[in-house]
């Protein structure tokens, strides 16, 4: 299957979890309000194409506590990883360094902080950084 919306992973995601996970991450706490909120407010977003632009030196770098990224897109806090993944949060500190990007460590990771930074270490030393 080929990404490429939001609909398109919600998808392919319905096809690769057991209904427990599934159910679990297309929920949100309490009433859900603040996930309906946040879905109208994703939907009111326009792009808004600029047509014939010389795009051929854009940079997305910036950087983000003194640290330079690739991009100002991060990962979020996401809770209960390894429901979806085995290797779970720190499969996604893995992704994120491979993108040089960042990413934030939810409270409810079910990866120690500890395993966590074991892995985006190992990760850097085989690199050589």
């Amino acid at each position: 299957m080929i990404i490429v919306s939001l609909d398109d992973y919600e998808r392919q995601t319905a096809r690769s979890l057991d209904r427990n996970a599934l159910d679990y991450y297309r929920s949100g706490a309490q009433d859900m309000l603040t996930l309906r909120d946040n879905q109208r407010a994703f939907d009111r977003i326009q792009l808004r194409p600029r047509v014939l632009t010389d795009v051929s030196s854009i940079s997305t770098r910036t950087t983000l506590l003194n640290t330079p990224i690739a991009s100002p897109i991060c990962i979020a806090p996401t809770a209960m990883q390894r429901m979806a993944h085995a290797e779970g949060e720190c499969a996604t500190v893995r992704a994120a360094l491979s993108r040089n990007t960042c990413m934030c460590l939810s409270s409810w990771s079910t990866t120690s902080i500890e395993d966590v930074a074991r892995a985006a270490e190992a990760l850097e030393e085989s690199k050589g950084h």
